[in-house]
Parts: structure tokens; C-alpha cells; sequence
């Protein structure tokens, strides 16, 4: 009887409980504090490893300095110059596509000559147009007394006239004509030099910045070697 009681006693049951609590709590406090001492060990190798990379980045920067003085600066200036040079080269480009196209115009429609330069052929067609109104190929008739004194050379000395100013006219839209290809054909020339020269100037700085870069590469490699020999 004594053994059933003590067995079905729920006191000697929830202190039992107790007791497994216990111990599955110490269990749990011991694996944190190994965790809490892991933790604290890896910080501790993570302060000494960046104490030593601080060190090898010190002791590269001092190598490279020693090496190749202002280098970094130098790549700094190199790119901002290739940035500037490449804006530059872009704007010349454009100018150029422009400076064809108007040249492409201008052989399809010759511009017109100005009011100063038009022949004296073309004033009298226009005094003409303007005297007859709507009926421009009419000649305007003359006052009578004009008729009465008629010269039989005037006829041969219109036609005279009238060709040698428009030859005269010819000649001054082909002078003209030439002046402008003249001009064109010089500023394409010079944009044309100015860019061959913007562009070896380029590669001579991208040869420049090839050779710092593989410098530097080889600098990382070395900082990279000395990391690993450290884990």
C-alpha cells in the first residue's frame, strides 16, 4: 500500500519533474557558455587578423610608394583626362557628321547669291516683272519718242550685255563655290588632324594606365599571397 501511494504521490512526481528541468538547464548554460567562448575567441582572431591586414595594407602602400611614387595620382589624372578626351572626341565626331551633312546640302542646292552679288540681268528681270505685273516676260513698251530715234545696234548691244553679265554672274556663283569647298575642305583637314592627335595621345595614356594597373595587380596578388599564408 505504502509503495502504490509514493509511486501515485504527485509531489515526488513534479519534484522529479523539477529535477530533469534542472539538469537540462545546466546542459543549456554549459553549451552557451562554450558558444559565448567560441564567440569570443573568433573575435579575438578577427581583431588579429585585421591588425595584420592593417599592417600588410601599411607595408604595400609604403612598397608601392617607394615604387612608383605618385602612381595613384597619376592613374586619377590619366582617367580624368581620357574622360575629357573622349567628350572631346565625341564633340569632334558630331561637328564633323554636321559639317557633311551641310556640305551634302549645299552640292544639292547651291546657296543664293546675295543682293549685292546678283547680276545686273537679274535686276532688270525683276524691274521688268515688276513693271508688267502679272505678265513677267513682257517687256514694257517704250515712250514714243524713243521709237522715233531707234539704234540698229542696241538689239546687238542688249545681247552683248546680257551675255557677258551672265557669264560675269557664272563665274562669280562658281568663284564663290570653290571659296566654300575651300573653307570646308581646310576645317575638316583640321578637325581631322586635331582628332588623330586626340586619339595617339589616348593610347599612349591607356598604355600608361595598362601598366600601373598590372602593377597594382601584381601588388594585390602579393597582399592576397601574405593573407593566405596567415590562416
Amino acid at each position: 500500500m505504502t509503495s502504490k501511494t509514493t509511486s501515485a504521490d504527485p509531489t515526488v512526481t513534479f519534484q522529479l519533474r523539477i529535477m530533469q528541468l534542472e539538469t537540462h538547464l545546466e546542459q543549456a548554460n554549459e553549451k552557451v557558455a562554450a558558444q559565448k567562448k567560441a564567440i569570443d575567441e573568433l573575435e579575438e582572431t578577427l581583431v588579429s587578423k585585421d591588425e595584420m591586414n592593417s599592417q600588410l595594407s601599411a607595408e604595400l602602400e609604403r612598397v608601392m610608394q617607394l615604387k612608383f611614387g605618385d602612381a595613384r595620382e597619376e592613374v586619377k589624372r590619366l582617367t580624368t583626362q581620357l574622360s575629357f578626351r573622349d567628350k572631346q572626341i565625341a564633340q569632334l565626331s558630331n561637328l564633323c557628321t554636321m559639317l557633311q551633312i551641310e556640305i551634302s546640302n549645299y552640292v544639292e542646292t547651291p546657296p543664293k547669291l546675295s543682293g549685292q552679288q546678283q547680276p545686273a540681268e537679274s535686276k532688270k528681270e525683276q524691274e521688268i516683272q515688276t513693271l508688267n505685273g502679272s505678265q513677267p516676260d513682257v517687256v514694257p513698251k517704250q515712250p514714243a519718242a524713243d521709237k522715233k530715234k531707234p539704234r540698229k545696234t542696241s538689239k546687238s548691244r542688249s545681247s552683248t550685255a546680257v551675255a557677258v553679265e551672265t557669264e560675269q554672274s557664272s563665274l562669280r556663283r562658281r568663284e564663290l563655290t570653290e571659296d566654300v569647298w575651300e573653307q570646308q575642305a581646310i576645317l575638316i583637314a583640321s578637325l581631322y588632324s586635331e582628332l588623330m592627335f586626340i586619339l595617339e595621345e589616348q593610347e599612349v595614356k591607356q598604355k600608361q594606365m595598362s601598366e600601373m594597373e598590372t602593377a597594382l595587380a601584381g601588388g594585390r596578388r602579393a597582399l592576397d599571397d601574405a593573407k593566405s599564408q596567415l590562416k
